[in-house]
């Protein structure tokens, strides 16, 4: 099923014009986020066209060869992890700085991202 919010095939087209670099890397991420914000409602709201141009700058910095090696399951491990970085930041933006607080400390007690 897919949102108004899925990148369409015209986007990507014209995304990936802008920045010949990486096409690959690019197009590949873009699939991989695609079909996770179609399968959890929660990332819905991130701006994938600025999480994507992000993602497409660190490649520039990764030799493809590197990138490739990734298995897709892997990477979209990765991604999930950032989408969910992206939606707690959101999400923290609109608690009251008390709220804040508390979410710090127990935050604190918990390894993420192991």
């Amino acid at each position: 099923m897919r949102n108004s919010n899925t990148i369409t095939d015209i986007d990507m087209a014209n995304t990936i014009e802008r920045n010949p670099a990486n096409q690959t890397g690019k197009i590949r991420i873009s699939m991989l986020i695609n079909k996770l914000v179609d399968e959890n409602n929660n990332f819905m709201n991130i701006d994938k066209y600025r999480l994507i141009e992000s993602l497409s700058n660190v490649l520039k910095r990764i030799p493809l060869e590197s990138v490739n090696s990734i298995t897709d399951n892997e990477l979209s491990d990765r991604l999930k992890k950032i989408m969910l970085v992206e939606v707690m930041s959101k999400i923290l933006s609109d608690l009251p700085e008390e709220q804040v607080g508390v979410f710090d400390k127990n935050v604190k007690r918990r390894e993420f991202f192991k």
